[in-house]
């Protein structure tokens, strides 16, 4: 008589390989109390930098808006993406988009020491991204995509566009703006990338 028991892990023909079952528990108690502790002071260290990244801009006498919180996007009016990133508090200024070379750091401390025709030639000197923006045709003012609701939130289910003059939802590409503009326009909506 043939033997049909099998042992986890071996693969035979009338038995699937069985992955193991072991779920992870959620931590609970004093470990829980550490890890909520560890994310309120991440936040918190995220939105501190953040608002120094602001303000050093807001110095600069430029208008951008940080966006993320990891590895925060700077947008220069509404239209580019600086050629930045943040580390451990220092801002620096690349002479590409992606993984340039830096060409100058800022430290971002409450007052900081910078030199504004440097950041004015890093700004300029170099090509900067632009992104892209979905808005309504001949609105006045002009209304943008800003983000999605839904008639039922819970299950998220009939989701509907939302529009606003400020704080648009951008795009990194020219293609995935158009690819959203087509999906919504065969909704009945009459948009346009820009």
């Amino acid at each position: 008589m043939e033997n049909k028991e099998n042992n986890v892990g071996e693969n035979t023909e009338n038995t699937p390989y069985r992955k193991s079952r072991y779920v992870p528990k959620k931590p609970s108690g004093r470990l829980a109390y550490k890890i909520n502790k560890k994310t309120e002071e991440l936040d918190e260290l995220v939105k501190r930098r953040n608002k120094r990244l602001s303000d050093f801009f807001k110095v600069c006498g430029l208008m951008v808006r940080v966006i993320g919180s990891n590895t925060p996007s700077i947008i220069l009016n509404d239209r580019y993406i600086i050629n930045a990133y943040v580390h451990n508090f220092e801002l620096r200024f690349t002479d590409n988009h992606t993984k340039g070379n830096t060409v100058y750091t800022v430290r971002l401390t409450e007052k900081p020491n910078f030199d504004k025709n440097k950041v004015t030639e890093c700004i300029k000197n170099y090509n900067m991204l632009e992104i892209n923006k979905i808005s309504i045709v001949d609105s006045s003012p002009t209304l943008y995509l800003s983000g999605y609701n839904f008639l039922n939130k819970e299950e998220r289910l009939g989701r509907y566009p939302v529009f606003s003059v400020y704080a648009p939802k951008i795009y990194f590409t020219k293609e995935k703006a158009d690819e959203i503009c087509n999906e919504l326009n065969q909704d009945g909506y009459n948009l346009i990338s820009c």
